[in-house]
């Protein structure tokens, strides 16, 4: 390897770094828009469920009612603890999962995503159950994550970087290669030449 691609390869490996580096702010800042959103989600799919099911409601103590609307602001008071638990997992990130890309099409989040921002969404049913509100009826009440676009940005920064790092990766790797496949045609030709002499 000359001086000259050592440089490069040195400069190009410390973009990837800083590569790495943003994606991790990236993925804070993410994890606050979670955190946001959720927030939002939490308290608006709460008072919905009680103003959709007034009449069995209305038939409750008061006090159930303010204990539950107590938890609902404890959860939304701790959502980060929530989305940490559920958005730290190291699969879920390029830099920290061995640089396996997410599938994300700019229009929703990746699967796995997906699936931490359900569970997430489900702990406002842990606080429904321990109050005892969960309501089974024959008619399906849907509560949906709608209004997600600002998370997709936010992903959508990550993603971008996710991009640019393998693209980097990929050309180090490939240089890499190109470096230790001359070194071996070196090799052969100096011992071509001692058995040519």
């Amino acid at each position: 390897m000359t001086i000259n691609q050592e440089d490069e390869s040195k400069s190009e490996k410390e973009s990837l770094r800083k590569y790495i580096l943003n994606m991790e702010v990236e993925k804070v800042e993410f994890k606050k828009a979670v955190v946001d959103y959720i927030g939002v989600w939490y308290e608006k799919n709460a008072r919905k469920l009680i103003t959709d099911n007034e009449e069995t409601l209305k038939l409750l103590d008061t006090a159930i009612l303010k204990a539950f609307k107590e938890d609902v602001r404890k959860l939304i008071e701790n959502a980060s603890e929530y989305v940490e638990k559920y958005f730290d997992d190291e699969k879920l990130w390029w830099h920290t999962n061995g640089h396996r890309a997410l599938v994300f099409n700019n229009s929703e989040l990746p699967s796995e995503i997906n699936i931490s921002l359900k569970a997430l969404a489900g702990e406002l049913g842990s606080v429904l159950d321990r109050h005892e509100l969960i309501l089974i009826s024959g008619s399906s009440a849907i509560s949906r994550m709608e209004n997600i676009e600002q998370l997709i940005q936010s992903y959508e920064k990550y993603d971008t970087l996710t991009l640019r790092a393998e693209l980097l990766k990929d050309i180090i790797n490939s240089k890499e290669k190109k470096i230790k496949d001359n070194s071996k045609v070196e090799d052969n030709s100096i011992g071509d030449l001692w058995d040519s002499l």
